[in-house]
C-alpha cells in the first residue's frame, strides 16, 4: 500500500522488486542518488566509455534536470555526455530514455545539472554518461563501491554498468556485454513535479 495516499500501488511489471513504498523527495532540489552505496570517492575516468549508475524511481514523476559530478578539470574541451536508460526488469539497462542536449563542462569542477524534460513511472532507471577526455575526474562509487543486487553475494559486484562506446550520441539501445563496475558517475538530479 502506498502510505502517501493510502491507495494500493503495483510493482511495475518490468521492475518487480517487492518495494511497495519509498518516501516522497522533493521537488526543485538537487538530490543525489536515492539508492545507497558502500562508498563515495572521486574517479579518474577513461574516455569512450558508457557508464550507466542506477536510480529509484518510487512513482510518477517528471525529471526536469540531470547531471554528474565534476571533481577534477579535464583539459580544454573535456565534455561529458549524459542521458538516461530504462531497466530492462533484470537490473541492465534497456532503452534510451532520452540524452541531455547540452554537455557537461569537464573543465568546471561542480555539480552541473542539465535541462531535460522526462516523465517517469514507477521503476529502475539508470543514468549515464560518457567522457571525451581521460583527464577529468567524477564523483563516483568508485572501484570499491558495490550494488549488491548486481550480484548474488556480499564479496563482489559493483555499482553500475561499464561499456566500451565512442564518444557520441547514445544509441538507442544500452550495448549488451557490460561490464559491473564501480567506475561510473554518482547521479544528480532535479524532479520538477508530481502528477
Amino acid at each position: 500500500q502506498d502510505k502517501t495516499s493510502g491507495t494500493a500501488t503495483t510493482p511495475s511489471t518490468a521492475n518487480a522488486t517487492g518495494v511497495s513504498w519509498w518516501p516522497r523527495q522533493a521537488t526543485g532540489f538537487t538530490l543525489s542518488s536515492n539508492i545507497c552505496f558502500n562508498v563515495l570517492t572521486t574517479a579518474d575516468i577513461a574516455a569512450n566509455v558508457l557508464r550507466a549508475a542506477p536510480f529509484w524511481v518510487p512513482e510518477t514523476l517528471t525529471l526536469d534536470r540531470i547531471g554528474i559530478r565534476i571533481t577534477g578539470a579535464g583539459a580544454g574541451g573535456a565534455a561529458c555526455r549524459v542521458g538516461l536508460y530504462r531497466d530492462n526488469g533484470n537490473n541492465y539497462p534497456d532503452a534510451l530514455v532520452g540524452e541531455a542536449a547540452a554537455t557537461v563542462d569537464g573543465t568546471s569542477v561542480s555539480v552541473q545539472l542539465l535541462t531535460v524534460a522526462y516523465q517517469l513511472i514507477r521503476g529502475l532507471y539508470w543514468l549515464v554518461m560518457n567522457g571525451n577526455d581521460a583527464t577529468m575526474d567524477i564523483s563516483s562509487p568508485g572501484t570499491a563501491g558495490k550494488m549488491f543486487f548486481l550480484k548474488n553475494n556480499e564479496t563482489t559486484g559493483g555499482a553500475g554498468w561499464t561499456v566500451a562506446l565512442a564518444y557520441g550520441a547514445f544509441p538507442a539501445q544500452f550495448p549488451t556485454g557490460g561490464t559491473d563496475s564501480g567506475d561510473v558517475a554518482y547521479p544528480f538530479y532535479r524532479i520538477l513535479s508530481y502528477p
